[in-house]
């Protein structure tokens, strides 16, 4: 296309071995937009979903060569094992959920590239290895393991804090920290903390 798709209210879906080519980007309307990107977006600008509470999953099969503003309200950023994040993610405004899923393998993430996010949630089977430092007011591991790496730096701000739910795992190296209300919640049979250093 030569000219800016507008997502308002619907559903733009790159799938698997398709590709989308823009020489401008990709914008939002005031609704609750969706993108899913599981082939490759080529664009000339960047990707601003403004308004409304958006959803963009990011597949495996995904690449895009442009950062990504989820914009104003509660917006949520999927992001599947197997995607290396090499543009930035901003959630924007309101209380926005990083979702990081997969249910095999593992991938590393560097938190520098990922910001205005407030809920983190971990889901899935899969290893999930975090880098770099960042904030949100909670954490919540559902499933498989979560990884602090050494020298990363991760501060919990909310009230809600820390919480790893029965069968997953959250391994520290690197300096977790509460600075908010919070606290840490180990809920359920073979839930685990484990201080690696």
């Amino acid at each position: 296309t030569t000219g800016t798709t507008t997502i308002d209210g619907g559903t733009l879906s790159i799938a698997s071995g398709g590709g989308f080519t823009s020489t401008i980007g990709i914008g939002g309307g005031g609704n609750a937009d969706t993108l899913i990107v599981d082939g490759t977006v080529s664009l000339g600008d960047v990707v601003d979903l403004g308004a409304g509470a958006d959803i963009f999953t990011w597949g495996v099969d995904g690449t895009i060569d442009q950062n990504v503003t989820l914009g104003a309200d509660n917006d949520t950023f999927n992001l599947t094992i197997g995607v290396t994040v090499n543009v930035t993610v901003d959630g924007g405004t309101g209380d926005d959920t990083l979702n990081l899923t997969g249910d095999s393998g593992s991938q590393t993430l560097d938190l520098t590239n990922i910001t205005g996010f407030e809920i983190l949630s971990k889901s899935g089977a899969g290893t999930w290895d975090l880098d770099g430092a960042t904030s949100f007011q909670s954490v919540t591991v559902d499933g498989g393991t979560l990884i602090l790496d050494s020298g990363a730096t991760l501060d919990v701000t909310g009230a809600d804090g820390t919480t790893v739910n029965a069968g997953a795992s959250y391994l520290v190296s690197g300096a977790h920290s509460h600075t908010g209300a919070g606290t840490t919640t180990i809920a359920g049979t073979g839930a685990e903390i484990v201080i690696q250093s």
